[in-house]
């Protein structure tokens, strides 16, 4: 293997000028051979919880947790693996991944970050409060997730364990607590009790934290997706955020973290030598894969073939069209599905799909799949699909601000 890259590193010298692009396809096949390859691992993960607050160094004056960056990200996006890159790459670096971290639940809707929206979640003396903190979030492609999510859906499993369409066009409501089969004000403030043997985790938690645990409403499953990333993007607007693709980050980990994470976070870039490519699954729970599984299905895609023909037409049509520009998920595209017909689209044949209770809805003003479709715009540019993406976030904002304010109104 030492003497293939030494003749290949040769061959792009007598390229020239194509030598980068030869590089980076080479690097590319490289880490493919390596990970196929290579024999199954038992997973050897960086740090866990308590390990990562053990090596907190920096602290506010009260003795909290003061976090340099919070990973965000959905379920199964790869928000562990990209802990365990940070923790090996910049090891002085304090990532928040819970409340009792400094920051909140990593698998938070991101709405809850906004400014009409925090202090309903965050005290001021949490890191996401004082804007000390900044945001990585992880981003993955909808189907890819989405299957995830059918085959381990962690707190979505009241939404993906329904038979037919349901499961993708059904109303999804979630919440930590409804797993932890917490009710009321429990579950409106709950620091998770497997912390309880960890130095301060129960106070952290207590006095960084407002609500942990809330339950939320999107549209339908799909919609879940279109919320999440949406709403990184919007978070953008008012914080440090930078949002890193997961596909990016299994097939190029060390150009990943050189050339985006970095600069970001401040830090000196890393070598490539001093980057251990992670091999085996960082985590011990849920969907386990090792780093040559998750490049084979990429360059596959055979998490399509997980999908009827009828369930591919149901996520393309709610899936946000401007989200998979921006991202480059062309997966709908390339196989002739129609895109965006009917986002925010409710199945109300079930007359239990609407009722959302007093779940916090983050779906701004969905509609049932039987009214009429709102009309798009054929062959929209870049220019009009960030223009379009720009209203519909400034949208967004307005309908969660009223929403809450209702809520609060009621409450009263």
């Amino acid at each position: 293997m030492r003497l293939l890259s030494l003749v290949l590193v040769w061959a792009a010298d007598l390229l020239g000028a194509k030598r980068h692009q030869f590089l980076s396809e080479v690097a590319h096949l490289g880490a493919t051979i390596e990970a196929l390859l290579s024999p199954p691992q038992k997973a050897v993960l960086h740090s866990g919880l308590f390990e990562n607050e053990k090596r907190f160094s920096s602290l506010t004056a009260d003795g909290l947790p003061s976090p340099d960056v919070q990973i965000l990200g959905m379920f199964d996006s790869g928000t562990n693996l990209l802990q365990s890159y940070l923790q090996g790459a910049f090891p002085t670096v304090n990532v928040a991944t819970h409340c009792h971290l400094g920051g909140v639940w990593k698998h938070s809707p991101p709405q809850i970050l906004e400014q009409h929206n925090m202090t309903a979640y965050i005290t001021q003396k949490n890191g996401l409060a004082t804007g000390k903190t900044k945001v990585l979030a992880m981003v993955r492609s909808p189907f890819a997730q989405l299957a995830s999510w059918r085959e381990t859906p962690y707190d979505l499993k009241y939404c993906t364990d329904r038979s037919d369409l349901e499961w993708l066009v059904g109303v999804c409501l979630f919440s930590r607590g409804l797993d932890m089969d917490l009710e009321g004000a429990d579950m409106d403030k709950h620091c998770d009790q497997r912390l309880s043997n960890v130095t301060n985790s129960q106070r952290s938690c207590e006095e960084l934290c407002t609500a942990i645990y809330p339950e939320y409403a999107f549209a339908s499953t799909v919609d879940v997706w279109n919320q999440y990333v949406q709403g990184y993007t919007r978070l953008a607007h008012e914080r440090d955020v930078m949002l890193i693709k997961y596909e990016d980050l299994v097939l190029f980990p060390r150009k990943v973290l050189r050339e985006q994470i970095a600069p970001f976070l401040g830090q000196t870039p890393p070598n490539d030598a001093d980057v251990h490519v992670f091999l085996p699954p960082q985590k011990d729970h849920g969907h386990l894969t090792t780093r040559g599984q998750a490049i084979e299905a990429l360059q596959k895609r055979s998490y399509m073939s997980k999908f009827q023909a009828n369930e591919k037409v149901a996520v393309c049509s709610r899936l946000a069209p401007s989200v998979l520009e921006k991202l480059g998920y062309d997966d709908c595209k390339r196989d002739g599905y129609e895109v965006g017909n009917m986002v925010g689209a409710m199945d109300c044949d079930n007359s239990q799909s609407t009722d959302f209770g007093g779940s916090i809805l983050v779906t701004p003003e969905p509609f049932c799949a039987g009214e009429p479709l709102p009309m798009i715009q054929s062959g929209p540019t870049m220019q009009d699909e960030i223009n379009d993406a720009d209203a519909a976030f400034k949208h967004d904002a307005s309908e969660l601000d009223r929403l809450s304010r209702g809520q609060e109104a009621a409450a009263e």
